[in-house]
C-alpha cells in the first residue's frame, strides 16, 4: 500500500489585522485500472468532483487555517490532515479533522483536538477536496457532512453518495445510484436505477428510470419513470408518467403522478392524484384519491376513503365508510363487504357484473346499460331498477325484499344484490 500525506504551507499571510492565513495541500495523481475504485470520506468542506482531460485521476486537497497567530495556525494544520491511499484497485481519500472540542467566543474559536494540542483564536478553518475524474471509474462512493457534494462529471458506473446537512449535486449517473441523506437538498439530472434513504430532505431530478427506497419528511420532484417501490413516510411527491409495475407504501404523504401502469398500494390517509392507470390494487385506511381512467381497481380493504374519477373499468373494493364519486363505470362492481358506502355513478356503459353483499349502502347510477339478470334478497332496503327491467318473481313480506328480474333482454351480464338498510337506484 501506498500512502501519500499533506505537503505542508503553500501560503502564509499576515493581514492589517494580524490575521495569519496558512494552507497546507494533498496533491496527488493516479493511474486508472480495470474495475477502479474510489472512496470518498470527507468532512470540513465541499467535495468535487470534475472530469479529467488525461484519463487518470487528479487529487487536489486543501486545507486553510486563518487563525490570530502563526503558531495556532500551525497547531491547527499539524492535528488535521488529508490523505491518499491505493490497494489494487482501490483508491481510498479520507480527511481527519481530529477535533475533540470546539468553543466559539465572538467570532474566535479555541479548538482542543484529540492528541491535546489546543489551537485558540482560529477565525476559520475550511478543508475542501477537488477530484478530477474519469467517466469509466467502475464505483464512486463520496460522503460528507454539513458541506456540498458536487459531481460535474457524468458518470457511467455506480455511484454511491452519503449526505448529512447539505447539498448534493450530480450531472448524471447511468449506472446505479445510491443516496443516503438527511436534512439535505439534492438536484439531480438524468439518472437510471436509483435507491434511496431520505430523511427530512429536498430532492429533484430530470429524468430515471427506476426509483426505490425509503422517505420520511422530504419532498420528490421529477419527471417520468419506469417504476417506482418506495416506503414513505409524511412527504411530497411530484412524478411524470410511470408506465411500468410499481408499489407504494405510505403514511400521510401527498402523491402527484402522470399515467401509470400497475400500481400495488398500501396507504394509510395518503392523498392520490394520478392520470390513467392500467390497474391499481391493495388496501388503504383515510385516503383520498383523484384519477381520471383507472382500466382495474381491486383493493382487499378500503376504510373512510374517498374516491373521485373520470372512468373506471372495473371496481371490486371491500369497503367501509366510503364515498366513491364516477363519472363512468365500465362494466363491473364489486363489493364484497361494504358498510355505510356511498356509491354515485354518472353512467355505467355495459353492465356484466354488479356483486353487492352490503349494509347502510347507497348506491346510485344515473344511467346503467347493458343487459343483464337480476337477483335481489334484501331487508329494509329500497331498490330501483332501469324502464326496461322485465319483473320475474318479486316476493315482498314485512320489510323482506326478494326479486327476480332482467334488464333488456337476453343479456349475458348478471347482477346479485344482498344488502340490508340500502338504497339502490338503477337508473
Amino acid at each position: 500500500m501506498k500512502s501519500i500525506n499533506l505537503l505542508l504551507c503553500l501560503s502564509l499571510t499576515w493581514s492589517l489585522f494580524g490575521q495569519v492565513d496558512k494552507t497546507k495541500t494533498l496533491n496527488q495523481d493516479y493511474s486508472v485500472v480495470h474495475d477502479q475504485r474510489l472512496y470518498i470520506s470527507h468532512r470540513g468542506g465541499e467535495v468535487k468532483l470534475i472530469p479529467s482531460n488525461d484519463g487518470k485521476i487528479h487529487i487536489l486537497g486543501t486545507i486553510r487555517v486563518k487563525a490570530s497567530d502563526e503558531s495556532n495556525a500551525k497547531i491547527a494544520l499539524d492535528n488535521m490532515d488529508i490523505r491518499a491511499s491505493q490497494s489494487g484497485n482501490q483508491i481510498n481519500i479520507e480527511s481527519d479533522r481530529n477535533i475533540k472540542n470546539w468553543i466559539t467566543v465572538l467570532n474566535k474559536s479555541t479548538i482542543t483536538f484529540e492528541s491535546g494540542d489546543k489551537a485558540k483564536d482560529i477565525r476559520d478553518i475550511d478543508m475542501t477536496l477537488e477530484v478530477r475524474i474519469p467517466d469509466n471509474i467502475a464505483l464512486i462512493e463520496v460522503k460528507n457532512k454539513y458541506d456540498p457534494i458536487t459531481i460535474d462529471q457524468a458518470v457511467k458506473g455506480q455511484l454511491r453518495i452519503e449526505q448529512y446537512d447539505s447539498e448534493v449535486h450530480v450531472t448524471s449517473c447511468t449506472g446505479p445510484f445510491t443516496l443516503n441523506m438527511k436534512y439535505g437538498k439534492a438536484s439531480l439530472g438524468a439518472l437510471s436505477d436509483v435507491t434511496m434513504d431520505i430523511y427530512d430532505s429536498d430532492m429533484t431530478y430530470e429524468s430515471a428510470r427506476n426509483l426505490s427506497g425509503t422517505l420520511k419528511y422530504s419532498k420528490l420532484t421529477g419527471g417520468d419513470l419506469n417504476q417506482v417501490t418506495l416506503e414513505t413516510y409524511d412527504s411530497e411527491f411530484r412524478f411524470g408518467a410511470v408506465p411500468g409495475k410499481s408499489s407504494i407504501t405510505d403514511k400521510y404523504s401527498d402523491y402527484e403522478m402522470g399515467n401509470i401502469g400497475e400500481l400495488v398500494f398500501d396507504g394509510y390517509e395518503c392523498n392520490l392524484t394520478l392520470g390513467n392507470a392500467k390497474s391499481i390494487s391493495g388496501k388503504s385506511k383515510y385516503g383520498e384519491f383523484h384519477f381520471k381512467s383507472v382500466g382495474d381497481i381491486e383493493l382487499e380493504s378500503s376504510y373512510e376513503d374517498e374516491f373521485s374519477a373520470t372512468r373506471i373499468g372495473r371496481l371490486k373494493v371491500n369497503s367501509k365508510y366510503g364515498e366513491y364519486k364516477l363519472d363512468a363505470l365500465g362494466n363491473e362492481l364489486i363489493f364484497p363487504e361494504s358498510y355505510e358506502d356511498e356509491i354515485t355513478i354518472g353512467r355505467i356503459e355495459q353492465l356484466t357484473r354488479l356483486e353487492l353483499n352490503a349494509k347502510y349502502l347507497e348506491l346510485t347510477s344515473n344511467q346503467t346499460g347493458g343487459d343483464f339478470s337480476v337477483t335481489v334478497d334484501a331487508k329494509y332496503s329500497e331498490v330501483e331498477l332501469p324502464s326496461r327491467t322485465t319483473v320475474r318473481i318479486r316476493d315482498k313480506e314485512n320489510s323482506n325484499l326478494k326479486m327476480e328480474a332482467m334488464v333488456g333482454s337476453n343479456g349475458s351480464g348478471k347482477a346479485v344484490i344482498n344488502c340490508y338498510e340500502c338504497e339502490i337506484k338503477l337508473n
